[in-house]
């Protein structure tokens, strides 16, 4: 009898051992394939992406791609430079201008209006126009602290 329980204590443990081998194995397999992660997924290419490499223009050059689409767009333009002339926060006055102008509000053709229906629909060539004016828009909110 002392002879059968030794034997089952051994069988057991020997899956125990086996199963934590399995185990360690697996852990490792897991453990590598998130290491490689970051290094194996695919470039998603977002209808936003290429804007960055656009270059710095004034608030002028950088909206009229979409004049057609804003109404009023030269007046509220000047507006927002009008109030931002000599910024204390380390922004250009362009820079300044371009949130200035996405915070204002003049009806339906307002410009966050039209960029944001833009994004929504995902469609590069809707968005595209917007490059110059998002490089600008981005490049002033990423300086700010």
């Amino acid at each position: 009898m002392d002879f059968v329980f030794m034997l089952q204590v051994k069988a057991v443990a020997t899956r125990s051992n086996e199963s934590i081998r399995e185990i360690e194995q697996e852990k490792s397999s897991l453990m590598l394939q998130l290491a490689n992660y970051n290094k194996t997924r695919p470039t998603v290419k977002t209808p936003l992406s290429g804007y960055e490499k656009q270059k710095l223009m004034s608030l002028e050059e950088a909206l009229k791609p979409v004049n057609h689409l804003i109404e009023d767009l030269p007046r509220q333009i000047a507006e927002a430079k009008r109030n931002c002339t000599m910024p204390k926060d380390g922004l250009t006055e362009d820079e300044s201008a371009s949130i200035m102008i996405y915070t204002m509000e003049w009806g339906e053709t307002s410009l966050h209006k039209r960029l944001n229906v833009a994004l929504r629909s995902k469609d590069n060539n809707k968005i595209k126009p917007w490059f110059p004016y998002l490089k600008l828009f981005m490049t002033a909110l990423q300086k700010l602290p």
